[in-house]
């Protein structure tokens, strides 16, 4: 029998009490259902043994709710994961691996990797990707020049400091009706403004305005501005996730997935989606994945893209890259629901997942890890 070694898991929020009280509902619910899918995918390797970082009370609600069994390997602690990372009560080369999930927001998503990923946890084989690639993503604007660079179609993207934002956020739209309608005139064209390192829809609102108004919008110092605002691009939104192969394997890209998203008091909000999309929509998705997947390189770890897909003036059917996530996503729930293999698995790298197999039939999942097989 083959010895499990231990690998570091855990969710920002549910790691950090302090977090946690402060995070928006739709970021609690997301933020358990990525932890309790990716666990039990965990668990059910045959190489590694889960060891879970918890606050007290996450691991009490995650007992209730029957996410934690008596075999789950737990570590309770009070301060959060990155003064536990750096004073940790298990020394750092017991573990074999780690994988964490945290948001974007406030630099945490890369300090936390960029602590697991040198010092003392050096040794620790790290199942995300880099913190460098992560430092490129986690911010949207530095995301932008990525792709433009790469020349991958973006959405126009400028920075807004906070000045510029609360001019423009007083003339919020706050109509559903036409906002995935392509067949809008210039002048009434809308503007969609987001933190530049926000996770989810937090924070994000849309606003009127026509090109001229855009083009005319002057840069400001972008290295210190803490917004941005793109084009609105009126279309269906969708997502396709990437698991690197790391240096040995080629990296997977998964079936795309079409979401599902509300406009609330003038922001957009995330509700689920749904897993494969229609063909012509695939078709488009998978084409600029792919010009992503090439222009990232060989990596370790979870990815994910969300795009909004449009036709062009002649009818062609065209992706546009919104945003690129470097960390696990929600619609991890649908693709592991559709998968014949453990998608763990592949992010561990303990086997080829060259080509996975993939069950027939739709995966339906909502924010808080709901799942229905169509």
């Amino acid at each position: 029998m083959s010895i499990r070694r231990p690998i570091l898991v855990f969710e920002y929020l549910l790691a950090d009490p302090a977090a946690w009280r402060v995070a928006s509902e739709s970021m609690r619910g997301e933020a358990t259902a990525m932890l309790t899918a990716i666990l039990y995918d965990f668990e059910r390797l045959s190489d590694y043994r889960p060891v879970l970082l918890l606050s007290s009370e996450a691991a009490r609600r995650l007992s209730v709710f029957g996410c934690l069994n008596k075999q789950t390997d737990s570590i309770v602690f009070e301060g959060g994961p990155t003064e536990w990372l750096s004073k940790p009560t298990r020394v750092p080369d017991e573990f074999a691996a780690s994988f964490i999930i945290a948001p974007e927001t406030d630099g945490i998503l890369v300090s936390l990797l960029r602590q697991l990923q040198s010092g003392p946890w050096i040794k620790s084989r790290s199942l995300n990707v880099p913190w460098t690639m992560a430092q490129i993503f986690a911010d949207k604007y530095q995301t932008f020049l990525w792709l433009r660079e790469q020349r991958i179609r973006t959405p126009a993207t400028k920075s807004l400091n906070d000045a510029a934002l609360d001019s423009l956020c007083e003339y919020r739209v706050t109509t559903v009706d036409d906002r995935c309608d392509q067949t809008l005139p210039t002048s009434t064209r809308i503007g969609i403004i987001k933190p530049r390192d926000g996770a989810g829809s937090d924070g994000i609102s849309l606003v009127p305005m026509s090109e001229s108004q855009f083009i005319r919008r002057p840069e400001t110092c972008f290295g210190d501005d803490p917004w941005i605002i793109q084009r609105f691009i009126p279309g269906i939104p969708c997502s396709v996730g990437f698991i690197g192969g790391g240096p040995s394997q080629e990296t997977i890209i998964l079936p795309p997935a079409q979401q599902q998203m509300r406009l609330i008091d003038s922001r957009p909000r995330y509700g689920g989606g749904q897993i494969p999309c229609d063909p012509e929509i695939a078709i488009a998705v998978a084409m600029v994945a792919g010009q992503i997947a090439e222009a990232m390189g060989s990596f370790s770890g979870y990815i994910g893209a969300d795009m909004v897909v449009t036709r062009d003036e002649h009818g062609v059917v065209l992706a546009h890259v919104i945003e690129i996530n470097p960390r696990l996503c929600t619609s991890y729930i649908g693709y592991r629901a559709l998968a014949e293999e453990n998608l763990a698995a592949c992010l561990a790298q303990s086997v080829p997942c060259t080509r996975l197999r993939w069950k027939q039939g739709v995966a339906q999942f909502d924010a808080s890890g709901k799942v229905h097989l169509l």
